[in-house]
């Protein structure tokens, strides 16, 4: 029985990079982005929703002149029209008067009306843009950084009350980028542990914490082919991971691990200590810190622990006369 290797992140999976989370911003904590991670070492990632903030309603002199979707994109500077054209009553000759009667009605007509002639707009606009919609835009744009991680943590979360056998979540560390010898692209965390995620819907909170059934950090390399899989020494990289406990933020317990498994795996195999992950996947293994929450399916490993038991069976001579 093989059940088919999972080399690399897939469409099934959610995954959410710790460095996509704002450092500055006091609604998100991890000590994982602290210069003191010690101050909120009982958890690994905290989210507190922030209210959005209401643009600011345009002067009237200017509504007409800019259009209302660009004004609530706070990433592109809105612009005034160049030229509008609006509806105005004018008094026009009554074509339905007698001949001898000149009489008028009023009719609503489109004039054409240009910015060049209007410079009580422009003037109006720029006190606009720099005192009221440019300090909105920045601080709007803060609040999608922080949303964007909210609504990430709250998927991650109904999915796993949805289908929480089906699911799990688990904080990773350690990402492997390899187009391995059999030319697939590998590009899976080799650290992980399961991680639970909770909400406090009254302060609008999320935070992530080691789950009840955490016991360390476990070591997965079945997104290789067996035989490409590195030869760990059990004993030490046990000792490693039980020193390591839950802090995974600490590169200097983390660094070592990364290195014994890439020197392990490869003689050309390199560890970049950052948070940053290759832009393209080479012939050469990377192993680099890159945190990340992963939800993804279930994975049986019964195989794996199996296959991994006979191995060390047959090293030790244990398989003889069986």
């Amino acid at each position: 029985i093989r059940r088919k290797r999972i080399s690399s992140y897939g469409s099934g999976d959610k995954v959410l990079w710790f460095t996509d989370i704002p450092r500055d911003r006091g609604e998100c904590r991890t000590p994982f982005l602290s210069d003191q991670p010690e101050e909120s070492s009982e958890f690994w990632l905290e989210v507190r929703k922030k209210h959005m903030p209401a643009r600011p309603p345009v002067p009237q002199v200017v509504s007409d002149w800019v259009r209302a979707d660009e004004l609530d994109q706070p990433e592109n500077e809105p612009e005034l029209l160049p030229e509008i054209t609006v509806l105005v009553e004018r008094q026009v000759s009554d074509p339905d008067a007698p001949h001898d009667m000149q009489r008028t009605v009023v009719e609503t007509v489109p004039e054409l009306r240009r910015l060049a002639d209007h410079p009580e707009v422009e003037d109006a606009w720029l006190e606009y843009l720099v005192e009221k919609w440019e300090p909105w835009a920045q601080e709007m744009r803060r609040w999608q950084e922080v949303q964007t991680v909210y609504e990430t943590l709250d998927f991650m979360r109904r999915r796993l009350e949805e289908a929480e056998e089906r699911y799990e979540l688990v904080l990773a560390i350690g990402l492997l980028q390899w187009r391995d010898p059999t030319g697939t692209a590998v590009k899976r965390h080799v650290l992980t542990a399961p991680a639970d995620l909770t909400l406090d819907a009254a302060r609008g909170l999320l935070t992530v914490v080691p789950a009840a059934s955490f016991d360390r950090f476990r070591v997965e390399l079945d997104m290789l082919e067996f035989q490409h899989r590195p030869r760990l020494n059990e004993h030490a990289i046990g000792e490693q991971l039980k020193a390591l406990d839950i802090q995974a933020w600490d590169g200097t317990l983390v660094a070592p691990l990364l290195r014994e498994i890439a020197n392990s795996l490869r003689a050309d195999a390199q560890v970049d200590e950052t948070f940053q992950r290759a832009d393209r996947i080479e012939e050469r293994p990377r192993l680099s810190f890159a945190p990340a929450l992963v939800l993804r399916e279930r994975q049986p490993t019964a195989y794996e622990d199996l296959i991994r038991k006979f191995h060390e069976a047959a090293e030790n001579g244990k398989l003889e006369g069986t």
